[in-house]
């Protein structure tokens, strides 16, 4: 059995065990140790992702509620409980891990569930922690992406389209790049392309933005970016890489 299978089947079972029990001594369930659990959780992907690989410091500085009360009041402010969030990174190592080769060589490069090329050209800032630029660089990725796509594209002023108007235009229903078989569904596609910009790229790519869910938001924008990404590719081939 190879270490990356052995690590995949450890954090499978701990994600399983915080599922099944409780890190609180008062909730009425069966209890485990936080400590423990988040401890053997770094060590594991330590061995396949490296020491200083982001995820062992999360694992790091996990700090459980010190009672029932203070779990209830988190989730009450909307905030995760302290399983939740180890089981999300627990999900993100094991993803991880599953993508690294087999001698466990996943290094800084390794691709979570995203887009491998939009992967490298953001895992820096994610492995930093710079939450708040991560999702203006998809919106720059997904857009140069299309561009070199779709090639040189002239706007009725006759400038090269870009932001919102590209991808009224590359993704509209009949062109040549359009998503989906159907109208409707091209037109979904198209919007997902205009939201991503409008919604996103406008806000993050010319302000600093500040929110307790920072984390948590960047990982959908790559979400997003990566499906926009993903599905031309599928559709339409690897000639934009």
């Amino acid at each position: 059995m190879s270490r990356r299978t052995k690590a995949i089947q450890s954090l499978s079972r701990l994600e399983d065990e915080a599922k099944t029990y409780s890190f609180l001594w008062d909730s009425g369930r069966p209890h485990v140790s936080l400590t423990q659990a988040r401890h053997e959780a770094a060590a594991v992907v330590a061995s396949c992702l490296g020491g200083k690989h982001y995820l062992v410091g999360k694992f790091d500085a996990l700090v459980q509620d010190s009672h029932v009360g203070g779990a209830t009041m988190r989730s009450m402010m909307g905030l995760e409980s302290t399983s939740d969030q180890f089981i999300g990174l627990l999900r993100a190592a094991i993803s991880l891990i599953q993508d690294a080769d087999d001698d466990g060589n996943a290094g800084s490069q390794a691709s979570p569930a995203c887009d491998p090329a939009l992967w490298a050209d953001i895992h820096k800032l994610v492995e930093s922690e710079q939450w708040d630029k991560v999702p203006g660089r998809v919106v720059t990725f997904v857009e140069d992406f299309y561009v070199r796509r779709a090639g040189e594209r002239p706007s009725k002023k006759g400038l090269n389209l870009y932001g919102a108007g590209l991808f009224q235009d590359v993704l509209k229903p009949g062109d040549s790049l359009a998503i989906g078989t159907q109208a409707s569904e091209q037109e979904g596609w198209r919007d997902l392309g205009v939201g991503l910009v409008k919604a996103i790229g406008n806000g993050h790519r010319h302000a600093i933005h500040k929110r307790d869910d920072a984390e948590r938001f960047a990982w959908a924008v790559i979400g997003l970016g990566s499906l926009l990404v993903g599905e031309l590719r599928v559709v339409h081939g690897e000639a934009a890489r």
